[in-house]
């Protein structure tokens, strides 16, 4: 058997949607100190039949902690259960569900248990939850929180029948509103709990989330402009002051895995109501760093410790230039500072602050496009092909080295062609499985890949024995 792959994702970071242009050609800021108080706003939880209000989704978008655990199976390793033990004061003596599920969530740097159960025997999953809410490690005083109602509709005889072999279920549970402890200080902070189940038989996979339901808001005047201040706990830790951070070691394949923390957005110019004004860009978001990118100036950042106020001021680093390898392209730079989104035209250096930096993605475009050779038509114009881009994007290594840039000099970023084939088998019982990647001049890996604006064709793989005779053969599959 024959099985295989090529990676194609698009970049982490563009589709954040982390802001490029306002990086062509960064400056370093001249202007006073600004900060900016900040209010905590509170989201409604999601539930069957709710719509979320269209002017609230970037604020949601935000990454949940997640809780996953197979139960039913003897000996199945438990990640909570030791936590879970070590945290405990108290629970209820008696619990609906024959295997309830008990875990622990970090928020705020400290552990609060929580345990799963069930309304009723007939509960199709998890529908209700005990969260020690006043953290005090006692879950028989704070009060049990129920999911809301599923609509039931009635199901095909068939279905029913499946249905006893595969269960699925979702239970939606209202926010929950509580106080973390910040140096002292009780601190407002909300969030949403869901839980996925799917049971077949007597094994059961759960996946529980929970997810900020709460964003920090301002409203400063910047150079002269009346903006918008949001910060986001991207990570759902009970934190907005989480920043970005370079991975001590790369993860097994040798990509770059930064910690990137929580996440700032900045408003175009306000309308009346305190909102992005309509059919303006909406927001800039970035990734919470020691360096925010606004108008293309650079400003070092900080954010008190409980999540109320930001404070930025002109940053005091010099500034070298970096270019790109090929005329057109766009790169993100990363270090210790933070994320650097670039987009580099016609060959043209960008600035930015000193330092070492790698590259985390990069994407090529080229457009010089020129049709074959052939009698020239009546009407040229009408008949020639519209030329289409190629395109290719990729993941930095660990192995690259780091880009060294200097105060008023400039330094050549190397990735890109010529490309190369890196082809890895895995042996199994009977088979042998081959995975084919394409990598480029410094070891960095193509994630996607088109030629005149189509995918290239699936490359083939033909295994021979010394005599020449093929003995397998097949397509490697993208993805």
């Amino acid at each position: 058997m024959l099985r295989s792959f090529l990676q194609s994702r698009l970049p982490l970071c563009a589709a954040m949607g982390m802001f490029c242009a306002a990086a062509f050609f960064a400056t370093f800021a001249a202007a006073s100190d600004r900060e900016c108080k900040l209010e905590l706003i509170r989201m409604e939880a999601p539930r069957p039949g709710f719509n979320v209000p269209r002017e609230e989704h970037p604020f949601r978008n935000v990454t949940p902690q997640r809780f996953t655990l197979s139960m039913g199976r003897a000996n199945a390793y438990n990640p909570f259960d030791k936590p879970f033990k070590e945290n405990i004061k108290k629970e209820p003596a008696k619990y609906v569900a024959d295997a309830p599920f008990r875990g622990v969530a970090l928020l705020a740097g400290k552990t609060y248990v929580f345990v799963l159960d069930k309304k009723s025997a007939t509960s199709p999953g998890f529908d209700v939850l005990y969260f020690d809410v006043n953290g005090n490690g006692d879950l028989t005083d704070d009060e049990a929180i129920r999911a809301y109602e599923q609509p039931q509709a009635e199901k095909p005889e068939g279905q029913r029948a499946a249905q006893t072999r595969l269960q699925q279920s979702w239970s939606y549970f209202p926010r929950v509103d509580l106080k973390l402890d910040f140096d002292g200080a009780k601190v407002d902070y909300s969030f949403f709990f869901q839980v996925f189940q799917q049971q077949r038989m007597d094994f059961s996979y759960v996946m529980a989330t929970l997810t900020a339901a709460a964003y920090q808001r301002g409203e400063a005047s910047i150079d002269g402009r009346r903006r918008a201040v949001v910060l986001l706990d991207n990570n759902s830790n009970g934190r907005f002051d989480d920043v970005f951070s370079m991975p001590r070691i790369p993860n097994v394949r040798g990509r770059i895995r930064p910690a990137f923390g929580d996440s700032v957005l900045i408003g175009e110019e306000q309308d009346a109501a305190g909102g992005p004004r309509p059919g303006a860009a909406a927001w800039n978001s970035q990734y919470l760093a020691k360096l925010l990118i606004l108008d293309g100036k650079y400003y070092d950042v900080t954010v008190s410790t409980s999540g109320d106020e930001i404070a930025w001021s002109p940053s005091s680093l010099p500034g070298g230039q970096v270019v790109g390898p090929r005329k057109n392209c766009t790169v993100m730079l990363i270090g210790e500072l933070g994320c650097i989104p670039l987009t580099l035209r016609d060959a043209q250096p960008a600035t930015v602050p000193a330092g070492q930096w790698r590259v985390f993605n990069y994407s090529i475009t080229d457009t010089e496009w020129a049709p074959p050779n052939a009698e020239k038509p009546a009407d040229a114009d009408a008949a020639r092909p519209r030329p289409a881009p190629s395109v290719v994007s990729g993941w930095g290594a660990a192995q690259m080295e780091p880009i060294e840039v200097r105060a008023g000099e400039t330094a050549q970023m190397n990735f890109g062609p010529p490309y190369k084939l890196a082809l890895s088998v895995y042996h199994m019982p009977g088979e042998a499985r081959f995975a084919m990647a394409i990598q480029g001049e410094t070891g960095e890996t193509v994630a996607s890949l088109s030629v005149n604006g189509r995918r290239p064709p699936k490359p083939k793989l033909t295994i021979t024995d010394q005599s020449g005779e093929v003995v397998a053969e097949g397509d490697f599959e993208y993805g």
